[in-house]
């Protein structure tokens, strides 16, 4: 359990990463089709 829990934050810095990352393409390609 206290393994979990020390895991968790790099967890949800990683999919906040992805996220980020996600929203860069999808602008990116938004920007290229303008």
């Amino acid at each position: 359990m206290s393994k979990m829990e020390k895991e968790s934050p790099n967890l949800e810095k990683f999919l906040r990463y992805i996220f980020y990352i996600y929203f860069f393409i999808i602008f990116i390609h938004l920007f290229i089709n303008l």
